[in-house]
């Protein structure tokens, strides 16, 4: 009896668990093709708001494409924005500053009307592309790496960074050269034996971006002790700053009291407290000053 009632108990468990996957395998197609529904409705619009690809000669999907478009119009506003909102007079005004921005974000993106040239700046083997793979990891890197107070920790994680650099850069020299018949025989130079080279895709190769990261993460590993001072001197520098500018607001708040006291002493005719405050005061300022 107790063996049924367990297989009974089994069965009605495993048959809930694949009702439960039948259903949430129904359910997330459903949520897919949603998605993809309210995606097509959308395309027009966005196409009307970043433009279309016009030219397309490569197998990239056209809604990939799109998407890329997207996503650097939002790099381009967050960028634009900060270089807007630094201007001196136009950065003060925050409606100015978006209408600046939005207008010449979308300027730039439409502009881009081949994918040709959307591969070129976004993807691995384009400009943004090998920019956003090398540059940000760097900048990050440093920050947490720098984080350690201890130089061995330190010296170790940039010497395993710029191996992993000049790996990648090796590993992706074919992938990121350019096309030697691009260039005629204008970069052809005489080499020994006879012959020529065309020079000039070796120079330009994308590769190069991580060779140089490689070559950075060296000078670090390198000159530690340096980068270390100078990072400490900068905060330092930072925290006397700050430091400074809350004691400037107190001394400032110190001589507005000051001022009021020698109106009220002239009022009151005493004059000799009003004497002494405008010492108190000129010497505040003087200190003011100095910070």
């Amino acid at each position: 009896m107790n063996k049924k009632v367990g297989l009974l108990i089994g069965f009605l468990v495993i048959f809930s668990i694949f009702s439960a996957l039948m259903v949430s395998a129904q359910t997330s197609n459903v949520l897919v093709n949603n998605i993809d529904q309210i995606l097509k409705s959308l395309e027009p619009l966005v196409k009307y708001i970043v433009g279309d690809i016009t030219d397309s000669t490569s197998t990239t999907k056209a809604s990939e494409i799109l998407f890329i478009k997207v996503l650097f119009l939002i790099i381009l506003i967050a960028i634009i924005y900060r270089a807007v909102e630094r201007t001196p007079t136009i950065g003060e005004n925050k409606a100015v500053s978006w209408v600046i921005t939005i207008i010449a974000s979308l300027l730039a993106v439409r502009l881009i009307t081949t994918d040709a040239l959307v591969n070129f700046l976004w993807t691995p083997t384009g400009v943004l592309g090998v920019a956003l793979i090398t540059i940000l990891p760097f900048i990050i890197f440093f920050f947490f790496i720098e984080g350690f107070n201890e130089p061995l920790i330190r010296k170790t994680g940039w010497m395993v960074f710029a191996v992993i650099y000049f790996l990648m850069g090796l590993l992706r020299w074919n992938e990121l050269k350019l096309n030697p018949t691009n260039y005629g025989t204008i970069a052809n130079i005489p080499i020994f034996g006879g012959g020529s080279y065309n020079w000039l895709p070796w120079i330009l190769n994308l590769s190069w971006v991580y060779m140089i990261i490689g070559i950075l993460a060296v000078l670090i590993f390198i000159y530690d002790s340096r980068v270390r001072s100078k990072i400490n001197k900068a905060k330092i520098e930072s925290e006397l700053l700050e430091s400074n500018s809350l004691l400037k607001v107190q001394k400032r708040e110190r001589l507005q009291e000051l001022e009021e006291g020698i109106a009220n002493a002239t009022t009151r005719g005493d004059l000799k407290t009003a004497k002494k405050l405008e010492r108190q005061k000129n010497s505040l300022m003087e200190a003011i000053s100095k910070l």
